[in-house]
């Protein structure tokens, strides 16, 4: 559905989604580094970039265990090695950290895939 000017939407009951964002690399780093630097909030900068807030904390995590190099396109999927998945999901079974915490010290893109690891075991 598009109005004149407005972000196109998917409805899901009363639940707004946005697309997928459409922005190039330096535009979301752009976004996250106003962000970070308390210059727009949280939900502005969902917004500006036509995501969810949710995706904002990604991106925000990914910035700052990646820099700007985090947001350039790959050619393939990331590999881990096998040591890593399992030291890593070892290490969140353990209570040693939040989600969050395991994936930024094992440089993982998301929590997702450390979830997702989790399952393997």
């Amino acid at each position: 559905m598009r109005d004149s000017g407005k972000i196109n939407c998917h409805h899901e009951g009363s639940i707004v989604m946005p697309q997928k964002s459409k922005l190039n690399a330096e535009e979301k780093v752009e976004i996250i580094k106003k962000y970070r630097q308390g210059e727009i909030s949280l939900v502005q900068a969902a917004r500006d970039a036509g995501v969810g807030t949710t995706t904002i904390y990604r991106w925000s995590a990914r910035y700052e265990t990646e820099g700007a190099a985090g947001f350039l396109p790959y050619r393939k999927n990331r590999v881990y090695p096998p040591e890593l998945k399992l030291k890593a999901v070892l290490e969140y079974l353990s209570g040693v950290g939040s989600l969050e915490e395991i994936s930024k010290k094992y440089k993982l893109r998301n929590d997702r895939q450390l979830k997702e690891l989790d399952k393997g075991v």
